[in-house]
């Protein structure tokens, strides 16, 4: 059983409820930051930038909007894996499902001969696009 069912089981939905939710995301992101990925992440009061030093496609700042620092630090540890083959420099490429555009940034950069449509039906997800 993973902390997360189990503090969604124990725990009352509330203030304490979303502090232990944000400060599981923040050991999240520290656990990430500390990878061998070459990730260097900063932050402003609304946002948090990305780039992996060691990554063809990804050596530019990515920003992000500033919320869940646990989503944050899924992006570190997904966002590299999802480049593995050669993509034409003039492919389409289709980001279904695009919040918050991690993929969508970097596939723009992988193709830059080519067009990355992003799709994302949440309205609010929708607005970080």
């Amino acid at each position: 059983m993973s902390i997360r069912s189990i503090v969604q089981k124990m725990v009352p939905p509330g203030q304490f409820r979303e502090f232990l939710r944000k400060s599981y995301g923040l050991a999240a992101l520290e656990k990430a930051r500390l990878s061998p990925n070459g990730c260097y992440v900063s932050s402003t009061e609304e946002n948090w930038e990305l780039f992996f030093t060691n990554h063809p496609y990804l050596r530019e700042p990515t920003i992000y909007p500033k919320e869940d620092p646990g989503t944050i630090a899924a992006i570190i540890h997904e966002l590299p894996s999802y480049f593995p083959l050669q993509i034409s420099r003039d492919a389409l490429v289709v980001d279904a499902g695009a919040f918050p555009g991690d993929f969508t940034v970097a596939a723009a950069r992988l193709v830059p001969d080519g067009k990355v449509i992003a799709i994302e039906p949440h309205p609010q997800n929708r607005e970080y696009l």
